[in-house]
């Protein structure tokens, strides 16, 4: 459920990792292990006999270790992406699922008119902080490097706040908001919605092995695994403070 179809810094739909949250520092073999589990429990209750779920286990590792080798030979790592173009047909089929127009996304959280959130069970406006949302922005802006496209001058002017209810159980609570930026100009979809989350310790905090990568707040290991974990992947991804919280900053993915 950590796997989804998010926007690269070009704007094109990809599929990847898409929540970090939990990220920390540890032995790779970390990974392979507790995805070995994950497929092991997928498959026996699928009903799978104990012969099939060891040979899924063991087609997994195969092919962990096979694509390692293929990224170490022609460098793929630093370029790869999962796009529509070169998607197994699974995955493919995922991406066409998830492309909503950016309008047809706006239009279920914004009265486009207004340039204002629309209130709702789990959308709370709060157009009274918008100024202080706006230093939070401009702080932002500096401290982090943003990729992607240019913009024009007026991209970061905050125009609505609203605090985010009914996130999962993992995320109770932990403050989220959304943030409505003017965005590209012209036209109804031009507005761009920011998720700023507030983080937590990682679960694994002060359990790995000893290594290079220490930090006391979380969140600069939540950006560091996506820089790691996405090639080109979501340009808005970075930190802030609020009322000196450490929140995550991304953008709320019109493809979620």
């Amino acid at each position: 459920e950590n796997f989804g179809v998010m926007p690269s810094d070009d704007g094109t739909p990809i599929f990847g990792v898409n929540d970090f949250d939990e990220a920390w520092m540890a032995p790779f073999t970390w990974d392979v292990k507790r995805c070995a589990v994950g497929f092991q429990i997928c498959a026996k209750e699928n009903g799978f006999k104990k012969k099939h779920r060891r040979k899924a286990v063991r087609a997994l590792a195969d092919g962990y270790l096979r694509a390692l080798v293929d990224y170490a030979r022609d460098e793929r790592a630093d370029s790869f992406q999962f796009r529509m173009d070169n998607s197994p047909e699974m995955i493919r089929d995922l991406i066409k699922g998830a492309m909503d127009t950016r309008r047809e996304f706006l239009e279920d959280l914004i009265d486009l008119d207004r340039c204002r959130f629309m209130p709702s069970e789990k959308i709370v406006p709060v157009s009274s902080r918008i100024d202080e949302f706006q230093g939070v922005i401009d702080t932002y802006r500096k401290t982090n490097t943003i990729g992607g496209a240019a913009r024009p001058k007026d991209f970061f002017i905050v125009r609505d706040v609203a605090i985010k209810k009914g996130s999962g159980t993992a995320s109770l609570g932990l403050d989220r908001y959304f943030v409505l930026l003017e965005g590209w100009g012209d036209g109804d979809d031009r507005c761009v919605v920011l998720e700023m989350k507030q983080t937590r310790r990682s679960s694994l905090y002060g359990l790995v092995p000893e290594n290079d990568f220490e930090t006391s707040d979380q969140v600069k290991a939540i950006v560091a695994a996506q820089e790691i974990h996405l090639v080109g992947g979501d340009p808005f991804y970075g930190c802030a403070k609020i009322e000196g919280k450490s929140f995550l900053v991304r953008e709320r993915s019109p493809f979620k």
